[in-house]
């Protein structure tokens, strides 16, 4: 799935609503900023389960969606966004204390 980060994107409920519809089926989210989209543009949902958020060139946004880029960068294309602190795990996993 991508997500076209855009102004005003995070205020639209669809939006959430269809990255937790791909991340339940266990497909790859990748998020793309579009000219002015910002990092606090993203969506509550892409936050929670994105896999990689790039800009152009097209050459980044085809290895985010085949896999071989997984990193979050930010608008400029360039600097890394700081590490998320998400804990996840899969289902027969201890719960984490």
């Amino acid at each position: 799935m991508i997500v076209l980060v855009s102004p005003g994107l995070r205020t639209m409920s669809e939006v959430n609503s269809e990255v937790e519809y791909a991340e339940r089926r266990g497909k790859r989210i990748v998020g793309v900023y579009v000219r002015g989209g910002r990092e606090t543009d993203l969506p509550a949902n892409f936050q929670k389960y994105g896999d990689a958020l790039v800009s152009w060139p097209s050459t980044r946004v085809m290895e985010a969606l085949d896999g071989t880029l997984n990193i979050w960068l930010r608008p400029d294309g360039e600097t890394p966004v700081s590490e998320r602190d998400i804990e996840r795990f899969t289902c027969g996993e201890p719960v984490p204390e």
